[in-house]
């Protein structure tokens, strides 16, 4: 059984009033920009995750817990009694939603840019 489109007798009539030649060429433009913008688009949202989640959820975890763990090893800090290194690793990724949840929170809070500009600074400085 072969269906057959609802616009087949439409295109045997549009040879008359259109130049295919001209539309042809604009619309393969048109399609080749399309397909190039969504696949930036894409590719670009792809990174841009990718990027958060490696820098938010892996780095600022993994960081804390080296650097204390380089401090504790060279003697120049020492851990608490209680604490364990898993421990230590938890609260790096609490430092981190923290930190990324009180940048976000001063942009959705002020509108004035002077105002972000103070806050961002102070957080930066905690």
């Amino acid at each position: 059984m072969t269906v057959l489109s609802p616009n087949l007798p439409l295109v045997h009539y549009w040879p008359q009033y259109i130049n295919f030649n001209d539309l042809r060429s604009s619309f393969l433009k048109l399609k080749i920009l399309e397909n190039v913008a969504h696949t930036m688009c894409v590719n670009f949202l792809i990174y841009a995750i990718g990027m958060i989640i490696s820098c938010l959820v892996i780095g600022k975890p993994l960081s804390i817990f080296f650097l204390s763990y380089l401090l504790v090893s060279f003697n120049v800090a020492t851990l608490p009694i209680n604490i364990n290194w898993k421990q230590i690793l938890g609260m790096g990724t609490m430092a981190g939603i923290g930190f990324t949840m009180s940048i976000f929170t001063t942009m959705l809070a002020y509108s004035n840019t002077d105002a972000r500009d103070i806050a961002r600074v102070a957080i930066l400085q905690v």
